[in-house]
């Protein structure tokens, strides 16, 4: 044993330095900072052999100078399967890629099963997508009354926006007579319905506790916050457009029907029209037609003062609201005197926040970001409305492999990884990885930088590796150093949510004329960033068998993804050091021969 110990041992100090050695290569290729193993060596892997101490041994590329990288990946990979990062491949494919026009027909995709809600915009129903079973909801605009440039900015703002607190667009149609928008289900209630409800609990004392007011408004920041540094004013924030979903009640920001550009990202930009629910409209706004970044923060202060009051700001009448606003002091004065908000012994923190964010001047209104780092906020940080969910979603050492296994897999893989985790619910299954998500970005913009991650994860004592830059470059989709919510629920998925139907729906996406089979041509046109070469490529990777075909069917994308020990397999394939394999595992059906999978129509 001990001979077998000591041998064990070699081998995991040959490792570790032939993975420096590999990492400290390329980061002088790419004219990166060097890696010092004996700096690093306190913030180590241990499961992955990080954590032994660094080998006197040359490493194998200073042993054999004429050694390649590749040849010495291939011994590193067959002494250690854990091995590093050393040349991260980034997928190169925007979230804005994903969310594409289906040109099927609508009925044929969703049965629509009731009417949620109905306005002048249009009609929202309750649809089930027809091969997956996913609940959806679909926003029926009609072209009579919206003009496509309407639409198609609406569109843009919910592709731009992948964040926790934001619904998420999924695909649209257009048809003769509509648009359709296809949208994550929020199976609410709205904050002004949770509000009038928890001040009618029994158990309560006729108002809603500031630390729940502090958890919605914390939430509603963060979604307001991803709007402006993206450029985006919502315009019509109200408690009606902020809906809470799922187990852990997360707070979602929907309708961006009124959502628009603006020009350069300083509050002090003004632009004129007057739009938006009245009750929430900033005094610029209803006074002038002037708005900027700063009405969404006057709009979400009212939504603020209604949770701590229960009653709107201002009178119904727009007139009367017109005429008090255009009394300088007049909301000042009325929060001064407000008896519901003695009556609830309104915190000194909260009355504090609330002034800042109803302050009349817009330039002197305080802004999302600093909102979200007022006492009143950092005070309840650690509070959900879906009571403890910490034990459920604390973050775990495993979340390195998740994320290092991500960064080494083919593009392909990562593709359909990032379509899956688009297309599948955010329900119980991922419920850890958007709390993991929610935990890391510690500003609250919707993107985490490699920063943000470390700091994460050092917080939660997860010991760092010697190759977390080269993670990140290969998690992170556009080597713009942020990675976004999208691509880290791709790259943290529970193996159990990709099956045979979630790998149907990702093929389909790479298949939208549904021919059944891909070429390298094909997939360029769904990824027009990319070169053929790359391209041809992706082909070879998926495909089971070199026919010469040059192309790849479901059966072989299916294999590519799920067959036995595949993110192995794939590395292996690259390399050319292994066999193709032959067959793979297919859905289980229960025994039922008919199964409800009925794989993807061609057309219609």
């Amino acid at each position: 044993m001990q001979i077998a110990a000591m041998r064990w041992n070699r081998e995991a100090l040959l490792a570790f330095s032939m993975s420096c050695a590999l990492i400290e290569w390329h980061r002088k290729r790419r004219g990166g900072p060097k890696l010092c193993p004996l700096e690093r060596n306190d913030s180590t892997d241990t499961q992955c052999g990080y954590g032994a101490t660094p080998s006197p041994l040359l490493s194998p590329l200073e042993e054999d100078v004429n050694a390649s990288p590749t040849s010495a990946l291939r011994k590193l990979h067959r002494a250690f399967p854990c091995s590093p990062v050393v040349c991260p491949s980034p997928a190169e494919f925007s979230r804005e890629d994903m969310v594409r026009k289906n040109d099927r027909q609508v009925d044929n995709e969703y049965e629509f099963l009731e009417v949620l809600g109905e306005g002048s915009f249009g009609t929202v129903h309750k649809a089930r997508h027809r091969r997956t079973g996913i609940l959806r909801a679909v926003k029926e605009i009609p072209h009579a009354g919206t003009a496509n440039e309407d639409f198609q900015l609406e569109l843009k703002a919910l592709q731009a926006l992948d964040h926790p607190h934001i619904v998420e667009v999924i695909e649209y149609f257009d048809d003769a007579a509509n648009f359709f928008l296809i949208m994550e289900l929020c199976t609410g209630p709205d904050v002004f319905t949770y509000v009038l409800e928890r001040m009618d609990s029994p158990d309560g004392d006729g108002f809603v506790p500031e630390s729940e007011i502090a958890v919605i408004l914390r939430q509603c920041l963060k979604s307001v916050l991803c709007c402006h540094a993206h450029g985006f004013v919502h315009r019509d924030l109200n408690a009606k457009n902020f809906m809470i979903s799922g187990e852990d009640r997360t707070v979602k920001l929907i309708d961006f029907g009124l959502a628009t550009r603006f020009q350069g990202y300083l509050p002090k930009d003004q632009f004129i029209e007057i739009v938006g629910t009245s009750h929430y409209m900033a005094p610029e706004m209803i006074l002038d037609g002037k708005y900027s970044p700063a009405v969404d923060i006057w709009s979400l202060g009212v939504l603020f003062y209604v949770c701590l009051t229960g009653l709107m700001l201002l009178p119904k009448d727009d007139e009367r609201k017109k005429h008090l606003l255009g009394k300088k002091g007049y909301v000042d004065r009325k929060l001064g005197k407000c008896s519901q908000l003695q009556k609830r012994s309104c915190s000194e923190q909260a009355r504090s926040l609330l002034q800042s964010m109803l302050q009349y001047e817009p330039s002197h209104r305080i802004t999302a970001s600093e909102a979200l780092s007022h006492p009143f906020i950092l005070k309840y940080c650690h509070f959900y409305l879906g009571g403890a969910v910490e034990a459920k979603t604390a973050l775990e050492p495993g979340i390195i492999d998740r994320l290092r296994r991500f960064a080494k897999a083919p593009r392909l893989k990562k593709v359909a990884l990032l379509f899956m985790a688009h297309l599948t619910e955010h329900d119980e299954q991922l419920l850890a990885a958007r709390h993991n998500f929610r935990t890391l970005d510690r500003n609250g913009d919707g993107e985490i930088s490699l920063e943000e991650l470390e700091a994460g994860l050092s917080n939660a004592s997860i010991q760092l590796p010697a190759d977390m830059a080269e993670i990140f470059d290969g998690c992170s989709g556009h080597r713009k150093g942020q990675l976004h919510f999208v691509e880290f629920l791709a790259c943290t998925m529970p193996d159990s949510l990709i099956d045979e139907r979630l790998c149907h729906e990702a093929f389909s996406l790479l298949d939208p004329d549904g021919k059944g089979r891909l070429t390298a041509e094909d997939l360029q046109a769904v990824c027009p960033s990319y070169e053929l070469e790359r391209c041809e490529k992706m082909v070879r990777q998926a495909q089971v068998a070199e026919d010469g075909s040059g192309s790849f069917d479901f059966d072989d994308f299916y294999m590519f993804l799920c067959g036995p020990n595949s993110d192995e397999a794939s590395w292996q394939l690259e390399e050319g050091v292994a066999e193709r394999p032959r067959k793979a595992p297919r859905l289980d059906t229960g025994g039922d021969p008919h199964p409800a999978f009925i794989g993807i129509p061609a057309s219609g």
